[in-house]
């Protein structure tokens, strides 16, 4: 039944998706590894360990991760609260042009009368 949703997917729809996807991807993990290596700066914490806390993953991953690193699970709900707090206000402080879609090629048209043709 999927596949009957798809089936209208162009190659070009597959390309922009997939170009979305690599910026979401890329943007999320550079806030991460620079997330982390500030606050290790700040914390003396180690790189690694501020890294697993700002890596993305739910609310019962990031316990799971904690508890099986010894590490403390408050700390690291801490930095994944401020981590989504980031990535949530980030958009704002972007240009407007990196969110515009590419323009479509358009047929040229010619006015009759004040209309389109």
């Amino acid at each position: 039944m999927i596949g009957i949703r798809l089936k209208d997917i162009t190659r070009t729809d597959i390309a922009s998706y997939l170009r979305a996807g690599l910026i979401v991807t890329s943007i999320t993990f550079g806030i991460t590894v620079a997330m982390a290596f500030g606050f290790s700066l700040l914390t003396s914490q180690p790189f690694l360990v501020l890294f697993m806390s700002w890596v993305p993953g739910g609310v019962e991953v990031m316990v799971a991760t904690a508890l099986a690193l010894g590490l403390e699970p408050a700390f690291v709900m801490l930095n994944h609260v401020l981590r989504m707090s980031v990535l949530h206000i980030a958009p704002m402080f972007m240009s407007r042009d990196f969110f515009r879609p590419e323009p479509q090629d358009t047929e040229t048209t010619t006015l009759k009368g004040g209309r389109h043709v």
